[in-house]
């Protein structure tokens, strides 16, 4: 006759561990392994026959969302789980980062988001389901205005002549939800049919890239860019470029 001895990873055996089957229960999360040990009995120990099999489990999902504003410009917003279907229940809120948002309530299906400082924070409700396994849904929150990084610089030349077109860009996207970059020069601008010696936007304007032409001024003038969004415009990065009638002169030989 066989003797059978089932072994379980991941799992617990319920009942017993001998027969030519066998009842598991899983843990909460994770794969798990079922092996099977088969030898004669009275035959030498060593020479047994062995099976496995590796069930790979799909986390468990929820329909059930996060429903409240993307932006938290200032004081503070609700936020409510809303479409959960039957058997799945609210457990709690967390948020990423305390120094930035806090929250009104972490165990209520209804909290208010209450803006403490400024950056991206990530919401996260636990719904449980009626196995009571733990579903974490997320919500990415931009919280203030949005924010161009300290490894951000605008590209383009530092001396120019006179009526030249030139393009300058940012060297990387803002962070915390920026969508649209303003441009501007200080320096003699060509505004509303201004002076033609004066500088002029010619395209690019609320891109990383814009195409400026330069003036007929001598003078150092500032190329900014800040980055906006509903909740406000950004810290500027900028550039100084020397505008000169000759294309070469003797300090930058």
């Amino acid at each position: 006759s066989n003797q059978i001895l089932w072994v379980a990873s991941g799992a617990t055996i319920i009942g017993s561990a001998t027969g030519t089957s066998v009842t598991v229960k899983p843990n909460l999360t994770g794969n798990f392994n079922i092996s099977c040990n088969v030898k004669r009995s009275g035959a030498n120990s060593n020479y047994t026959k062995t099976g496995s099999k590796t069930v790979t489990r799909i986390p468990p999902t929820t329909t059930a969302i996060i429903s409240g504003n993307l932006r938290l410009c200032s004081g503070s917003t609700p936020f409510t789980v809303t479409n959960l279907p039957v058997g799945h229940t609210f457990s709690s809120w967390s948020i990423s980062s305390s120094s930035i948002a806090t929250l009104s309530s972490t165990n209520s299906a209804t909290t208010s988001l209450t803006k403490v400082g400024q950056g991206t924070v990530t919401l996260t409700a636990n719904i449980l389901n009626s196995c009571n396994e733990t579903i974490p849904i997320t919500k990415t929150i931009y919280v203030g205005a949005p924010i161009l990084p300290a490894t951000a610089f605008v590209n383009g030349a530092t001396y120019t002549g006179y009526n030249q077109t030139l393009n300058y860009s940012l060297s990387s996207s803002s962070i915390n939800g920026g969508t649209s970059y303003q441009w501007s020069v200080d320096g003699p601008m060509n505004d509303n049919g201004g002076p033609t010696c004066a500088w002029q936007i010619l395209g690019g304007q609320g891109t990383q890239t814009i195409t400026l032409k330069s003036g007929c001024i001598s003078a150092t003038v500032v190329v900014r860019v800040v980055a906006t969004s509903g909740c406000g415009s950004s810290n500027t990065k900028y550039i100084y470029v020397t505008v000169g009638s000759d294309p070469c002169p003797a300090a930058f030989r």
